[in-house]
């Protein structure tokens, strides 16, 4: 089967680019083929890098249309505002329209809900969401994250790092409690961070709450095939503490990057909404409410805590691409 993933959207880092990467591999893992494609002023015949050893080919909105024809199955994996323009072309197909996705309710707004409301295919990667969306008059079906496990052994893991935070760096994802923690914690139990920054949040929030906080600043976090996994695999601990406002207990890659690599993960306690999701405090994963809290995870032996790390790999088994990849499909013929 020709799968196009039609990614919409300018960010190059981040979810949708880690998404979109493993949901190209999921499929090729089950021998489809996969072209990724970005829609802007001309078509390109050149392919370009869009990261995560993955590439993509540029398109005119004019070309697009032709271009989705020759696929047997569309994805429209992710719309910015300035990608809704462009929806029309991928989206809409008589007989045979195609799947668009919705990460988180950030999305949900403005003139992407108008064409979710038409569109007999929406999909969205964490539970939460599947309510949300119906109460703005969406039909979508969740279908966990896809993810492609690098395969990293446990038993030869050889810690560099006591801790990690390797998400953007951004009001979201409270990058202020970790550096709020570093404040508090020596240097041999701090966490170093990674990461794309926001330079408004970093002004605005952390060069003034931490002027020191570049200190555990490594920089941006190279999207490259199983970077978060490499560097889990050196990790003690891996910490993220993003919350969504109504979004939650499910994954986000960095979750599962940490998981693959063997690392204990951290979280935000107000990711979890049910407790009875994939990210459970005391199961697959230890939750924290504020930077005291985390320095007192900090100070816990890794060792006794590695049934935690091990908890979180079994849950990759739901999102390996023998799971996910036919629920797709069954999406799109429904």
């Amino acid at each position: 089967m020709k799968v196009a993933l039609f990614y919409l959207a300018k960010p190059r880092f981040g979810g949708w680019v880690t998404y979109t990467a493993h949901l190209a591999q999921a499929f090729r893992a089950l021998r489809h083929e996969v072209r990724i494609f970005k829609i802007g002023k001309t078509t390109e015949t050149k392919l370009r890098d869009f990261g995560y050893g993955m590439n993509y080919r540029n398109l005119a909105p004019m070309d697009a249309y032709a271009e989705a024809k020759r696929h047997d199955h569309r994805i429209i994996v992710a719309v910015d505002k300035d990608g809704v323009g462009n929806l029309a072309p991928v989206l809409d197909h008589r007989g045979s329209p195609s799947t668009l996705v919705i990460h988180d309710p950030a999305e949900m707004k403005g003139s992407l809900m108008e064409h979710a409301r038409r569109c007999d295919n929406v999909v969205t990667i964490r539970e939460p969401n599947v309510a949300t969306l119906a109460s703005m008059g969406v039909i979508a079906e969740y279908i966990p994250h896809p993810y492609v496990p690098a395969g990293t052994q446990l038993s030869i893991r050889q810690a560099k790092y006591h801790a990690t935070a390797f998400s953007r760096i951004d009001w979201d994802k409270h990058t202020d409690i970790i550096c709020g923690a570093n404040e508090l914690l020596p240097r041999p139990l701090r966490i170093t961070i990674f990461g794309h920054e926001n330079r408004l949040y970093t002004f605005n929030k952390l060069n003034k709450a931490f002027p020191r906080w570049r200190i555990n600043y490594v920089g941006k976090f190279p999207p490259i095939p199983d970077a978060g996994v490499v560097l889990s695999s050196k990790s003690h601990f891996c910490v993220d503490m993003s919350v969504i406002k109504g979004d939650g207990d499910g994954t986000q890659y960095t979750f599962m990057e940490a998981w693959d690599g063997g690392a204990v993960l951290v979280v935000n306690r107000g990711w979890l909404l049910t407790g009875k999701g994939a990210v459970r405090d005391g199961e697959t994963a230890i939750a924290v409410s504020n930077a005291e809290e985390l320095v007192e995870v900090m100070h816990r032996n890794p060792k006794e805590l590695r049934y935690i790390a091990e908890a979180g790999r079994e849950v990759l088994l739901n999102h390996c691409p023998e799971y996910v990849v036919p629920r797709y499909l069954d999406v799109y013929r429904g």
